[in-house]
């Protein structure tokens, strides 16, 4: 788990991934874009991190196919101690009919195009 700095204006979003090096260059990319990141390798570990974590969570970016559950899954196990939170959700085209989710991202995941999802859900586009 990344430690967030409480210097970054943009916020803590946390990225579920089970494959390590989409982890890794998720993370990456949104720290470069301003966000501190949390990280979890799975859904159980993204529920307990999530629940106890001291920052509060501006968006969970999550792989559809995690090796414990589904992206649907833990937004489910999240239920109500997450109703603000924006759900981002990468995987494969047929996902992009479930409605749990605000956004869908075909992967890869480019980096121009999880900001400019990133600026748009979380209002951060300059006028």
């Amino acid at each position: 788990m990344t430690t967030p700095n409480t210097n970054i204006t943009k916020g803590t979003l946390m990225v579920v991934d089970d494959d390590a090096d989409n982890l890794e260059l998720m993370e990456f990319s949104l720290l470069h874009q301003g966000y501190e990141v949390i990280k979890a390798a799975s859904m159980c570990e993204a529920v307990e991190t999530f629940r106890s974590s001291p920052y509060p969570i501006r968006a969970l970016i999550t792989d559809y196919w995690l090796g414990d559950g589904t992206g649907a899954e833990l937004v489910t196990h999240l239920g109500e101690s997450a109703p603000s939170v924006r759900i981002l959700v990468s995987g494969s085209s047929e996902i992009r009919t479930n409605r749990t989710f605000d956004a869908f991202l075909v992967k890869p995941v480019l980096p121009n195009r999880l900001q400019e999802i990133l600026a748009d859900l979380l209002h951060e586009r300059a006028v």
